[in-house]
Protein backbone atom coordinates (compact mmCIF):
# COMPACT_ATOMS: atom_id res chain seq x y z
CA UNK A 1 0.00 0.00 0.00
CA UNK A 2 1.55 3.29 -1.33
CA UNK A 3 0.61 6.46 0.74
CA UNK A 4 1.31 9.90 -0.74
CA UNK A 5 0.59 13.36 0.71
CA UNK A 6 0.41 16.19 -0.81
CA UNK A 7 0.71 19.11 1.18
CA UNK A 8 1.57 23.11 0.17
CA UNK A 9 2.86 24.38 2.95
CA UNK A 10 6.39 23.17 3.39
CA UNK A 11 6.89 24.62 6.63
CA UNK A 12 3.49 22.33 8.25
CA UNK A 13 3.85 19.73 5.97
CA UNK A 14 5.87 17.18 7.70
CA UNK A 15 3.87 16.84 10.67
CA UNK A 16 0.53 17.13 8.11
CA UNK A 17 1.63 14.35 5.90
CA UNK A 18 2.91 12.10 9.37
CA UNK A 19 -0.42 12.50 10.77
CA UNK A 20 -2.47 12.17 7.80
CA UNK A 21 -0.07 8.73 6.93
CA UNK A 22 -0.87 7.54 10.82
CA UNK A 23 -4.77 7.98 10.37
CA UNK A 24 -5.16 6.17 7.31
CA UNK A 25 -2.89 3.12 8.50
CA UNK A 26 -5.02 2.82 12.00
CA UNK A 27 -8.25 3.06 9.80
CA UNK A 28 -7.37 0.74 7.04
CA UNK A 29 -5.29 -1.69 8.64
CA UNK A 30 -7.18 -4.85 8.53
CA UNK A 31 -7.83 -4.18 4.35
CA UNK A 32 -4.13 -2.82 3.87
CA UNK A 33 -3.71 -6.07 1.44
CA UNK A 34 -6.86 -4.78 -1.07
CA UNK A 35 -5.75 -1.24 -0.85
CA UNK A 36 -3.50 -0.51 -3.90
CA UNK A 37 -2.42 3.38 -3.65
CA UNK A 38 -3.64 6.37 -1.44
CA UNK A 39 -3.53 10.22 -2.85
CA UNK A 40 -4.15 12.83 0.13
CA UNK A 41 -4.39 16.10 -1.04
CA UNK A 42 -4.58 18.96 1.88
CA UNK A 43 -4.95 22.29 1.54
CA UNK A 44 -6.28 25.80 2.07
CA UNK A 45 -9.23 27.95 0.43
CA UNK A 46 -8.54 31.31 1.18
CA UNK A 47 -11.33 32.79 0.75
CA UNK A 48 -11.77 36.82 -0.52
CA UNK A 49 -13.84 36.79 3.30
CA UNK A 50 -10.73 36.40 5.21
CA UNK A 51 -12.21 32.62 6.31
CA UNK A 52 -8.98 30.08 6.12
CA UNK A 53 -11.13 26.77 5.86
CA UNK A 54 -9.10 24.42 4.83
CA UNK A 55 -9.58 21.09 3.02
CA UNK A 56 -8.83 17.27 3.12
CA UNK A 57 -9.42 15.08 -0.63
CA UNK A 58 -8.39 11.34 -0.27
CA UNK A 59 -8.60 9.11 -2.79
CA UNK A 60 -8.44 5.32 -2.17
CA UNK A 61 -7.40 2.92 -5.24
CA UNK A 62 -8.27 -0.68 -4.38
CA UNK A 63 -7.17 -4.19 -5.95
CA UNK A 64 -10.34 -5.69 -6.90
CA UNK A 65 -12.87 -2.58 -6.78
CA UNK A 66 -13.70 0.42 -7.61
CA UNK A 67 -11.65 3.81 -6.82
CA UNK A 68 -13.25 6.11 -3.60
CA UNK A 69 -13.02 9.62 -2.90
CA UNK A 70 -13.46 11.77 -0.07
CA UNK A 71 -13.48 14.98 0.75
CA UNK A 72 -14.11 17.31 3.93
CA UNK A 73 -13.39 20.68 4.99
CA UNK A 74 -13.35 22.93 8.08
CA UNK A 75 -11.33 25.24 9.95
CA UNK A 76 -8.76 22.78 11.99
CA UNK A 77 -6.87 20.98 9.60
CA UNK A 78 -5.82 17.82 11.92
CA UNK A 79 -9.90 17.52 12.37
CA UNK A 80 -10.66 17.75 8.64
CA UNK A 81 -7.85 14.84 8.10
CA UNK A 82 -9.40 12.82 10.98
CA UNK A 83 -12.81 13.00 9.87
CA UNK A 84 -11.94 12.87 6.47
CA UNK A 85 -9.82 9.26 7.17
CA UNK A 86 -12.57 8.00 9.41
CA UNK A 87 -15.06 8.42 6.68
CA UNK A 88 -12.50 7.08 4.27
CA UNK A 89 -12.09 3.89 6.33
CA UNK A 90 -16.04 3.23 6.87
CA UNK A 91 -16.56 3.79 2.70
CA UNK A 92 -13.82 1.51 2.25
CA UNK A 93 -15.25 -1.41 4.16
CA UNK A 94 -18.56 -1.39 2.82
CA UNK A 95 -17.08 -0.70 -0.83
CA UNK A 96 -15.22 -3.92 -0.45
CA UNK A 97 -17.69 -5.59 1.30
CA UNK A 98 -19.65 -4.76 -1.86
CA UNK A 99 -17.42 -5.89 -4.42
CA UNK A 100 -17.01 -9.37 -2.45
CA UNK A 101 -20.65 -9.85 -2.40
CA UNK A 102 -20.55 -9.11 -6.20
CA UNK A 103 -18.36 -12.06 -7.01
CA UNK A 104 -15.15 -10.42 -6.28
CA UNK A 105 -12.59 -12.05 -4.13
CA UNK A 106 -13.91 -12.06 -0.73
CA UNK A 107 -10.68 -12.42 1.15
CA UNK A 108 -12.53 -14.33 4.07
CA UNK A 109 -11.74 -17.24 6.21
CA UNK A 110 -13.66 -20.61 5.28
CA UNK A 111 -16.53 -21.17 7.67
CA UNK A 112 -16.19 -24.79 9.36
CA UNK A 113 -19.01 -26.21 6.46
CA UNK A 114 -16.73 -25.04 4.09
CA UNK A 115 -13.74 -26.64 5.12
CA UNK A 116 -11.71 -29.96 3.75
CA UNK A 117 -12.49 -32.74 5.85
CA UNK A 118 -8.74 -33.12 6.37
CA UNK A 119 -9.14 -29.57 8.19
CA UNK A 120 -11.84 -30.30 10.58
CA UNK A 121 -11.64 -29.72 13.96
CA UNK A 122 -12.15 -32.98 16.16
Amino acid sequence: MEIRVHVPHAHAGDALADHARRRLLYVLMHRQHRVRRIEVRLGDTRSRRGLHDHYCVIQLQFTDAPALTVVDGGEDLYDVIDRAADRAGRLASERLRRSADAGGPAHRFPRAADRPAAFAMP
